[in-house]
């Protein structure tokens, strides 16, 4: 009688562990690849949105522009010359912190949330209704997503505001029934989500007098709000550091961006035209003088054309 040889059960059990631990093998580095994937995945989507953001940033600061009008050689005694706008210091450039910092995490590093910013710019965001080069009046705010979940982890988005009307410093949307023309209409985008902090800070280097030697030396002025105080009146700041800090999308994780912006506009002065009274008086002045009115005389910035 032949004998049939066969596996043993201890070779059957080794058998079989040695495949469980392949195919375990197998199957973590499937996992670990799928979630690699999803984490290049999400740090393209973050660094993505951080670029254009910042890309954004920079073409609106670095365009910052304040118009002053000059009346020392068109005001005298005799005439009153009526300004389009009232005077209100620096508010061509505006830019404002967070009153409530219960929610704000920068205060070990010594610094503040941003809330709002508020400035002219000479890059429209898109050409609307017209294909030349105008300023428009563009706004940033911080705002707290309140569907964001989490209460402990607080998410902000970013609004930019954007209008032809310049003295609409506050960015205020008016009705259908106050609307004059479109010139009246905001344009909101949102810019980017998901964003846990942002901190401004803009610095300006400033010409200070020793008292004692009677000298001028240059002093470096930084703050993180922007209102038009003794030192920052009329002025723009000559660059910002930014302080961007994202959520990731289970808010697990956070991606921190840091840098410089530089202000390359400067002030640029207008000389306001003289205003011709109608009243009695003037009309009589007028004809003594051979019926010949005052001259009115504009001084326009030099623009160079946008191509």
């Amino acid at each position: 009688m032949r004998k049939s040889y066969g596996f043993s059960l201890l070779e059957i059990l080794i058998a079989m562990s040695v495949a469980a631990t392949f195919m375990s093998f197998i199957i973590m580095s499937m996992r670990s690849s799928f979630r690699f994937v999803a984490i290049g995945d999400e740090n393209i989507k973050i660094n993505e949105q951080a670029f254009l953001l910042i890309n954004q940033m920079e073409r609106d600061f670095s365009s910052v522009t304040i118009f002053s009008f000059d009346t020392t050689s068109t005001s005298t005694k005799e005439e009153k010359v009526t300004l389009d706008r009232k005077e209100a210091p620096n508010k061509f450039f505006q830019a404002q912190t967070q009153e409530d910092d219960t929610l704000n995490s920068l205060r070990k590093a010594k610094g503040k949330l941003f809330k709002t910013a508020s400035f002219v710019s000479t890059s429209p965001l898109q050409n609307i209704e017209e294909n030349k080069f105008y300023l428009v009046r563009v706004g940033y705010e911080l705002k707290l997503n309140k569907t964001a979940g989490d209460r402990e982890k607080h998410s902000y988005d970013l609004i930019r505001r954007e209008t032809k009307k310049l003295d609409n410093v506050l960015l205020k949307e008016a009705d259908s029934i106050t609307r004059k023309s479109s010139k009246d209409f905001i344009y909101s985008d949102l810019v980017a989500k998901n964003i846990k902090e942002i901190s401004l800070q803009f610095f300006k280097k400033l010409k200070k007098q020793d008292q004692k030697t009677g000298k001028s030396k240059k002093e470096i002025y930084k703050s993180f709000e922007w209102d038009g105080g003794e030192k920052t009146k009329d002025q723009i700041p000559d660059f910002l550091k930014y302080h961007i800090v994202f959520w990731s999308e289970n808010k697990n994780k956070e991606f921190v961006f840091d840098g410089l912006i530089n202000f390359f506009n400067k002030k640029v002065t207008q000389q306001q035209p003289k205003r011709v009274r109608q009243d009695q008086g003037e009309k009589q002045n007028v004809s003594q003088q051979g019926g010949q009115a005052p001259q009115q005389s504009v001084n326009q910035p030099n623009q160079s054309p946008v191509t």
